[in-house]
Parts: C-alpha cells; sequence; structure tokens
C-alpha cells in the first residue's frame, strides 16, 4: 500500500506582482508512483486544476491591485497522499488607463422610412473588463448594454422625423471610455391622420405626435404650458402629453414655445 506523500516546490515567476501579465506557477511535483492532480488555491478558493505534467498554472490580477495574496498549491497521488505549499505573492498592479476598443458600431438601416425599430449593435473590447455601453439619440439616454452582444434596438415614429446623431459610449471598471457616432434620418410619412386630442386641449392631437402634428406639448405639475418644435433642444427627449399642427394652434391652447 502507497502512504508516501509527493513532493512539491512550488515557484512563482514572479514573486513580486508588478503588471498585469500572468504570473506563471510551477509546482515541481513528484511522486514515487504517480501524481493524480494538483490544485492551485489563491486566498482559499479553488482557481485551477491540473491533471497532466507539468501541472503548471499561470494566475493573473487586475489592474489597480494592491495586495498580499497566498497561493496555496496541493498535491494529490493516485493513492490519495497529498501534500501542500503555501506562497505569498506581494502585488502591486498599476491603474488601468486604458479606454476601451470600439471596433464597430453599426445600426441596422441608415434611412427609417416606416414607423419601425432600429438595431443598434458595437463590438467592444477592453485590457480588463467592460462594464457598460450606453447608447443615445441626439444625446438623449435610450439604452445601455452589460455585456457582449451589445445590442440595444429603439423604434422611431414620424415624430422624430429628421437627423439623429446616436452616440454610443464604451466604459471600463476603472471609468475609462471610448465613444463612436452614426448617423441615421428619420422619414416616416404618416399614413393615418393623428387622432383627435381630449378637450383639455381643443386644438391638439392625441400623441404620438406624427405630421402633420409634430409639434410637441407638455404640461408641468404647476401647470405651465410649453411645446417644443423638431429641432428643439429638448425634443427628441420630450414625451408629449398633446400634439399640434402649427405653433398657432398650440399658443391658442395657452402654451408657450419651449426657450431652447
Amino acid at each position: 500500500m502507497d502512504t508516501e506523500k509527493p513532493t512539491l516546490d512550488v515557484k512563482a515567476n514572479p514573486m513580486e506582482v508588478v503588471t498585469t501579465a500572468p504570473v506563471s506557477l510551477d509546482p515541481n511535483a513528484k511522486d514515487n508512483v504517480a501524481i493524480r492532480d494538483v490544485k492551485y488555491y489563491t486566498n482559499n478558493k479553488l482557481e485551477f486544476t491540473a491533471t497532466k505534467a507539468p501541472y503548471s498554472a499561470t494566475v493573473s490580477f487586475s489592474p489597480n491591485t494592491r495586495a498580499s495574496v497566498q497561493i496555496r498549491v496541493v498535491a494529490t497521488d493516485t493513492s490519495g497522499n497529498s501534500a501542500e505549499q503555501t506562497i505569498t505573492l506581494t502585488v502591486d498592479t498599476p491603474a488601468d488607463v486604458t479606454p476601451p476598443v470600439i471596433a464597430s458600431f453599426t445600426a441596422s438601416t441608415s434611412t427609417v422610412t416606416t414607423q419601425s425599430e432600429v438595431t443598434f449593435t458595437t463590438s467592444v473590447s477592453d485590457d480588463d473588463e467592460v462594464l457598460q455601453v450606453r447608447f443615445y439619440d441626439n444625446d438623449a439616454l435610450f439604452g445601455f448594454a452589460g455585456k457582449a452582444p451589445y445590442t440595444v434596438s429603439k423604434k422611431f415614429y414620424p415624430s422624430d422625423n429628421g437627423p439623429h446623431t446616436i452616440r454610443v459610449i464604451a466604459e471600463d471598471f476603472s471609468g475609462n471610455q471610448s465613444e463612436e457616432t452614426l448617423d441615421i434620418m428619420v422619414d416616416i410619412v404618416a399614413t393615418t391622420p393623428p387622432p383627435p386630442n381630449s378637450p383639455r386641449y381643443p386644438h391638439g392631437y392625441s400623441p404620438p405626435c406624427y405630421s402633420p402634428a409634430v409639434i410637441k406639448g407638455n404640461e408641468s405639475s404647476s401647470g405651465e404650458r410649453i411645446y417644443h418644435v423638431p429641432g428643439g433642444a429638448y425634443y427628441s427627449r420630450t414625451v408629449p402629453e398633446v400634439c399640434y399642427i402649427t405653433e398657432t394652434d398650440a399658443q391658442a391652447d395657452g402654451f408657450r414655445r419651449s426657450s431652447r
């Protein structure tokens, strides 16, 4: 019966970790019969099991890591005998200052002529890890993705007619950001007239706002009535309560034009 334990002589290269490059771990495990496996633990958490000679492994550390990390290595032979050794790595990796790389940014169409969804897709990579990717339409956030594939869709209506700059911002866990933009044109011809609105706004029409009633009206909690015209700073992000064909109609219902 085999009762002899394996032998270990663990070497790490390097012992003082100052980059995010992988650290090589060589156990130099030997046994009088045969090694079954070598297990690697980081701060008592199993990270990797090697079952073939030379039973080596690698470990990497994220940017901006400052710690003493214990690597425990356990070698077990085919009879169940085991031996272990613990080494301590001094880790001081630099802060991550490299932004994500946006390899591509595409839209399913560049011209929208029907009331439909457009899908926006971007390919992003990072030297550490991507936190999230945010999508903006004329600076108004409309979606985000936390993992690949980084894809978001948005539906466009006749009230959105006009040019749109779609911007994507990719951010990693260190706060580094990259961005790209693309342009699409929305040119949807309304096929039916807008429905009449309630008596509260007798000169307007019920949303969504589409041609010819593309002016958006909103009433604040304080009762102030403001309307927004296409091309205005807040037009694309405004969710209307009422739509108007002309500014005169909006003013007749007590609305004033937005100053921006």
